[in-house]
């Protein structure tokens, strides 16, 4: 759609769509009813006058780039994010532990709607906060936790992975992604409602100590995701 960023109003069906200068381009409803009434609001003398009715993506694919504990290595976030929408990757979910908010400012040229958390090592989360709130900013910080609606999933991220394995258990979210181990992995956890949620680390971005610098890549339709390692000579990632 050619927008920087995207925001979801709280505890409704609609999204909307900015430009880089904070316009609303797009308009998107999940709702029937809704997407019947939205065209004349648009059409309309409204603040959103002018604004297009998105595509329904209820039942589309949706690349996501989930990545976690960056911890001031920006040039591996910023190789891992340009290579993973290099690949068709449409959103970015980071799971915490960014450290300096400053260090985000390189994903703005890519032009993704980055959905962010804070982790143990939280940095100065009021400049996180002020980086998130300037107009047509890429950034969306939900604070310790978040509850994502993206390509007709519900997404709930945290850093921490024993928080991440009790809400995958609850069976209220179709994906739930973690960080702070700096191990990845990929897990289909049993819950509550007689079926599985699957549970998503895609381990340091930075590779942090001896760990390898990691990202996952997949899709909300398919719920399938690969694994991302940071080759250090050629500064690349290459599919695991």
């Amino acid at each position: 759609m050619g927008c920087s960023c995207v925001w979801r109003a709280a505890d409704s069906d609609l999204e909307f769509w900015f430009s880089s200068r904070g316009r609303v381009d797009w308009v998107e409803a999940r709702d029937p009813i809704l997407r019947y009434v939205l065209p004349g609001l648009l059409s309309g003398g409204s603040r959103f006058s002018g604004a297009r009715l998105a595509p329904s993506r209820r039942n589309a694919e949706l690349k996501l780039c989930v990545l976690s504990d960056s911890h001031d290595h920006i040039a591996r976030l910023e190789a891992a994010v340009g290579q993973a929408k290099d690949q068709g990757a449409e959103a970015v979910l980071h799971g915490g532990d960014v450290v300096a908010p400053s260090t985000l400012s390189c994903l703005e040229k890519q032009g993704l709607p980055v959905h962010v958390i804070h982790g143990n090592n939280a940095g100065d989360l009021f400049t996180l906060g002020r980086l998130a709130a300037r107009p047509g900013s890429c950034l969306q910080y939900h604070g310790m936790d978040a509850d994502i609606h993206l390509g007709g999933r519900r997404i709930f991220l945290v850093h921490y992975p024993h928080y991440a394995r009790a809400m995958a258990a609850t069976g209220d979210w179709d994906l739930v992604c973690c960080g702070h181990s700096h191990a990845a992995a990929q897990e289909w956890v049993p819950n509550l409602r007689g079926a599985e949620t699957l549970l998503l680390n895609p381990g340091t971005v930075g590779g942090v100590g001896q760990a390898p610098a990691t990202y996952l890549l997949g899709d909300t339709e398919s719920l399938v995701f690969e694994l991302y390692t940071l080759d250090r000579k050629s500064a690349r990632f290459f599919r695991s």
